[in-house]
């Protein structure tokens, strides 16, 4: 099985990120509070820790989308209810939903695949990340589709691979993991005997010592899946 990541790997979720928060900012108090250059930094910031907690168990998914809201209100000094910060998270999604683009080439990348199975093992919200692929036309190109809501741990625990590749009947020698991020995605695949291949669009470098592939476009990442699993 040829598994993949969703977010920034298939889904530009970066691009999708700032156009819905430029468009969210023309409508809110934060825009006339903080410059684009004090409050991305501060958003990212808080988004990381946000779903952190969440994956740790420690937020709910709908609290940490009230928090993220919350604390970045909270840095332009305005003080939001939960109710109040859930609400403006709300109309922030709003424009994020309309923002989901996946990359140029991702269409094509799959369509090199052709009729072999697709799963998905993402550590998005369940809901939230079927809503995407069905927003994508994405929802019947996987065959198997696995979060972290339902697995019950979150990359980069190797745990997650092994229940997707259990989960489909195969091992993990058998099968492909493509993600964008090197320590979530690459390095526990690759500590199960998965073929990892690292879609490394920031310019980076494989760490000495490393098995996996490292390629700059999903183009490239399916046509090397193929050369070596077949």
């Amino acid at each position: 099985m040829i598994f993949f990541d969703l977010d920034h790997t298939l889904l530009d979720l970066e691009t999708a990120e700032i156009d819905a928060l430029t468009l969210f900012l023309r409508t809110s108090i934060l825009g006339e509070k903080l410059p684009w250059d004090a409050f991305y930094p501060a958003w990212e910031e808080i988004r990381v820790d946000c779903f952190r907690r969440y994956l740790d168990g420690e937020l709910t998914y709908d609290r940490q989308r009230a928090e993220r809201m919350r604390r970045i209100h909270e840095v332009a000094g305005i003080e939001l209810s939960g109710k109040e910060a859930y609400t403006e998270f709300m109309r922030f999604h709003a424009y994020l939903r309309e923002s989901w683009r996946l990359f140029p080439e991702a269409e094509e990348a799959l369509n090199r695949f052709g009729s072999r199975p697709l799963g998905l093992v993402t550590n998005g919200n369940a809901r939230q990340q079927h809503d995407k692929l069905e927003r994508l036309g994405l929802q019947d190109r996987f065959s198997y589709i696995l979060t972290a809501e339902d697995a019950g741990c979150s990359k980069p625990d190797p745990k997650m691979f092994r229940i997707a590749c259990e989960a489909v009947g195969d091992v993990p020698e058998r099968c492909a993991y493509i993600g964008d991020h090197y320590e979530t995605d690459i390095v526990p695949a690759e500590s199960l005997g998965m073929l990892a291949v690292w879609v490394d669009r920031k310019n980076g470098k494989l760490p000495e010592g490393s098995r996996a592939i490292r390629v700059t476009d999903l183009v490239a990442a399916a046509n090397e899946t193929i050369r070596i699993l077949g």
